[in-house]
């Protein structure tokens, strides 16, 4: 199999709005966590949040298209054209040899709110003909096949907090097996609304903070007490170690072999701790026994099934 190597970057984070001004943010030592200037949350138990500041999604689709897309998908759409930049994707390989693998946790739950709330106070008829298409998880995946006009493997991921993780994992593995020439892969999330706040809130997940926001999270700390809602998006793109050489394009390290591992909601019934794993391991041997390997193993020994097992000596009774 392939090696897998990154050859572009991009983000919409609280540091900024590319990845040059999210990196120099940690490297100075900022802090994306302020207190919601989204919505009132005044009457909120917890009031911070880490929001996207100034993003501008001018020029990212044609205003009429613009207007129907998303949050979620206006950040995604704008990190992917930073990757797709980053590694000069357009017209480096077949629009049908780059797939995109991208995935969001709960898509556009703003935008659900905002139609229900609409068909509550107006009716069903006054209900957007494009609310469906843009709040599915989906959404983005496709718009950034519309965008570059990428025409591979295209689905979005879904596994809660790890969906970015997951969807550049899967992404590493398709090109890894040779389904793909390129992968753009990563995630966006925009779900810091009212709804999920409240429901965070009351689930007592959330870290509160009155004085000083980029406090509130460190994950670490003996105090710790919750974790902080985010928004933004995160993209990379994945190719072969030899054909990103081929055409020169810059290599970064890519990610490791991608075990796939089951994530149960919190509210079901929690199975063993070691289920997923022996499952995973079970699938990952088989695997490796179906891979040619470029190195010698040891014969396999057989146990001898002639000698018969050594009598349990018969306890005496006193």
């Amino acid at each position: 199999m392939r090696r897998v190597v990154v050859t572009g970057l991009g983000a919409v984070s609280p540091l900024g709005n590319d990845v040059a001004t999210t990196w120099d943010g940690l490297v100075a030592g900022k802090s994306g966590i302020d207190f919601i200037q989204g919505f009132d949350a005044s009457d909120y138990p917890v009031r911070i949040g880490a929001e996207v500041k100034d993003f501008d999604p001018v020029g990212l689709a044609p205003p009429k298209e613009l207007r129907k897309l998303a949050r979620y998908t206006q950040f995604s759409l704008a990190a992917g054209k930073e990757a797709v930049d980053d590694a000069g994707l357009l017209g480096a390989y077949a629009p049908e040899r780059i797939g995109i693998v991208f995935g969001s946790a709960v898509g556009d739950i703003g935008g659900i709110a905002t139609q229900e709330q609409t068909r509550l106070e107006r009716g069903h008829s006054r209900v957007a003909p494009w609310f469906i298409p843009s709040v599915l998880t989906d959404a983005a995946s496709g718009q950034l096949a519309i965008a570059f006009g990428f025409k591979g493997v295209n689905f979005a991921c879904v596994a809660a907090c790890a969906t970015g993780s997951y969807a550049i994992g899967e992404g590493a593995e398709i090109v890894r097996r040779g389904a793909a020439d390129a992968i753009l892969a990563g995630g966006a999330e925009a779900a810091l609304t009212p709804l999920i706040l409240a429901g965070f809130c009351n689930m007592r997940g959330l870290a509160a903070e009155e004085e000083y926001p980029p406090r509130a999270s460190r994950p670490f700390d003996a105090t710790r007490d919750g974790f902080v809602i985010g928004e933004g998006a995160g993209v990379v793109a994945l190719e072969s170690l030899d054909h990103a050489r081929a055409r020169g394009a810059q290599e970064r390290p890519g990610p490791p072999r991608f075990p796939v591992v089951a994530i149960a909601p919190a509210t079901m019934a929690r199975a063993p701790a070691c289920w997923c794993w022996k499952s995973w391991r079970r699938r990952a041997h088989a695997e490796r026994r179906s891979t040619p390997r470029s190195f010698p193993t040891a014969p396999r020994t057989t146990r001898s099934t002639s000698r018969s097992p050594t009598p349990r000596p018969r306890e005496s009774r006193a």
